[in-house]
Formats: C-alpha cells, structure tokens, sequence
C-alpha cells in the first residue's frame, strides 16, 4: 500500500474523533454565553426558624478535643442546622441549631421535601432512591451515595445525606454538557474513578493522528518527485 493510501486511511480514523472533539469543544465553549431563562414560578420557601444555640454551646455538646475545620449556618427545609467539617472521621456533622444536638439523618422523605423545594410550583417529585454508584451525569468525584429525587419536569435533584444540601440539579442542558465533555470530549466512557482507559484510548489516537501527519507530510516533501528518482523532476522550462 503507497503512501498516499496510507495517509488516506489514517486520515479517515482521525476524521470522525476530530469532528466530535471540535462539536462538543463548541458547546462547550457555548453554554458559557449569556442565554434567555426561562421563566418559572418559585415555590414559596418554608419560613426559616431562628438558631437557639451558639456555636461554643454546639461543640461542647460534641466533645471533641479538635477545633473544627469549619461551621456553616444553613437551613433544611427551614429547619435550623449548623454545618461543622473536621479533619477527623466523622468529618462532618450536622448539629440541630435550636437544641443544639445531633440534628436527625436526613432521610428519603426529607430529601424529597428538599428536592421539591428547588422544583417550581406545579412540579412534584415522582421517585427517590439512594445512589451509590457514579454515572456519566453524576461522576465518582461528587458525593457518593446521594439521594436521587426525580421530578415530573424530568429533571433530577441530588440531595446530600449527610448535610441534606443540594448537590446538583441535573435538567436537560446539564446532562448534555456532562456527556458532551467526559463522553466526547475527554472520551470518559467508564463511569468509575479511574481514569485509565481513556486515557490509554486517546494515547493511541494521538499516536494515530501523528502518524497521519507524518504521513501527510511525506506525501507533501515527495510531491514533484519524478517515480523512481531521487532527485526533484525537471520541469518542462528546464528541458527545453
């Protein structure tokens, strides 16, 4: 097989990677432009309870020898929480911000009420599930497991059951660019935490692509060669 055919066929592999690289790279460049919203309907938000309990009085109640890493005030469906981070496992804890103790584990139930509480009025939850394995929407760098609350609108919210904070609302255009970047992108196809096979895959069509240029540049250099000959043809000029 000449050159040429070579050069042909490696530019053909090199085509179809390229053109997915370069639409994805687009929208991915694109969804970071100013677009129109949509307008929704916000659900009223549950009145937040005052915090009864200082943040010495909470730690105290915890007896750990430890200062925390950090404390944040938030609110649970309207229910008080101090958020404290340690280094130490349990790394973090959720204290009950009126009693000042070990606020409850937020459970299904509440991770729905937290979900319906991102969803615009009319929009009502119609499942929930504890996730525990990554996928290409939600990777393995996200908090796993999460709740996975569905909603009637098709979107998804991921409530932490730890903290019951929001992890991600995944709607359409959020599940678009996930798998526009690790499917196409990056070629992420495993949904596990390493990182390996891709990887290895776009090792090898980098080395392809080299070669296809490698190639095309061989075909350039020997282009204006006579067949057979070393030397550049003499062109009609000269031999006259």
């Amino acid at each position: 097989m000449g050159m040429r055919k070579w050069h042909r066929l490696l530019g053909l592999l090199v085509a179809v990677p390229c053109l997915l690289w370069s639409l994805s790279g687009a929208l991915l460049a694109w969804k970071n432009w100013a677009r129109p919203t949509r307008d929704v309907v916000a659900r009223p938000q549950q009145p937040k309870r005052a915090f009864r309990v200082s943040v010495d009085q909470a730690l105290k109640t915890l007896g750990r020898p430890e200062q925390p890493q950090s404390v944040s005030w938030i609110h649970v469906v309207g229910l008080p929480r101090l958020l404290v981070r340690f280094e130490q496992a349990p790394q973090v804890l959720l204290i009950n911000g009126e009693s000042g103790q070990l606020a409850a584990p937020v459970d299904v139930a509440l991770a729905a009420q937290i979900a319906e509480q991102e969803a615009p009025v009319g929009v009502v939850v119609t499942s929930a599930q504890l996730q525990t394995q990554p996928t290409l929407v939600y990777p393995a760098f996200m908090e796993l497991p999460a709740f996975r609350i569905g909603l009637s609108s098709g979107d998804d919210v991921y409530v932490s059951p730890k903290t019951g904070e929001v992890l991600a609302h995944v709607d359409t255009l959020f599940r678009i660019i996930r798998v526009a970047f690790f499917g196409l992108h990056i070629w992420k196809f495993s949904s596990a935490g390493t990182h390996a096979p891709s990887f290895l895959l776009l090792m090898v069509m980098a080395g392809v692509l080299f070669c296809s240029a490698a190639t095309g540049l061989w075909v350039l250099l020997r282009r204006g060669r006579a067949p057979g000959s070393s030397k550049p043809a003499r062109s009609n000029v000269e031999r006259a």
